[in-house]
């Protein structure tokens, strides 16, 4: 088999990563869910949308016939015969959200090839927004091209800042969200409490 290109692997991202989504979605509108802890971290937890939305991707990325490998949250390394191209998946990109019935989660794909990111698809099935990008062709937004912003002074930026409750390489994270507040336009915080 040849090589494939990059937008066969970006068509590859995108339909894993809806289907998957619509999945998710099912289950967090209407399925029954279960939660167990991850002892990857502290905190840690895995439902069963996570390994649904992975088996999905998995199933998804074997048919296409591409030798590869995956990295993936739950699973870890599936090894499909060749690690020069590497679908780096998190099937459910913010469970404790999805656990905690708060609607905002997604799934994520990259796709690295030769040791360089070439692709990727994020997608948000609970407000239907695929993003997508592809290396020397920009992003995406539902096929709508978007662009960073523009702002090259914090004072016309808006932050979104996170931490999670022991975070060891900040000392006093709220103290810094603080100080970083006073220099940004806007400045939107989330603690994570796991």
């Amino acid at each position: 088999m040849r090589e494939p290109d990059l937008s066969t692997l970006l068509e590859i991202a995108e339909a894993a990563a809806e289907q998957s989504g619509i999945r998710l979605a099912s289950i967090f509108l209407r399925g029954r869910l279960t939660v167990r802890r991850k002892y990857d971290y502290a905190g840690s937890i895995v439902t069963n949308a996570d390994l649904e939305s992975e088996k999905i991707i998995l199933n998804r990325i074997r048919a296409t016939g591409i030798k590869s490998m995956v990295a993936s949250e739950e699973r870890g390394r599936v090894n499909y015969g060749d690690s020069r191209i590497v679908w780096a998946i998190d099937p459910l990109d913010g469970t404790f959200n999805f656990a905690k019935r708060i609607p905002h989660f997604a799934v994520s794909i990259g796709v690295i090839q030769e040791g360089k990111t070439v692709a990727g698809a994020i997608y948000d099935p609970m407000l239907d927004e695929m993003f997508t990008a592809k290396r020397g062709g920009g992003s995406y937004l539902n096929g709508k091209r978007i662009r960073v912003s523009t702002a090259t002074a914090l004072r016309n930026a808006s932050i979104i800042f996170e931490w999670w409750d022991k975070e060891p390489s900040i000392p006093d994270p709220l103290g810094l969200e603080k100080k970083i507040y006073r220099y940004t336009r806007s400045l939107r915080s989330r603690e994570a409490l796991r």
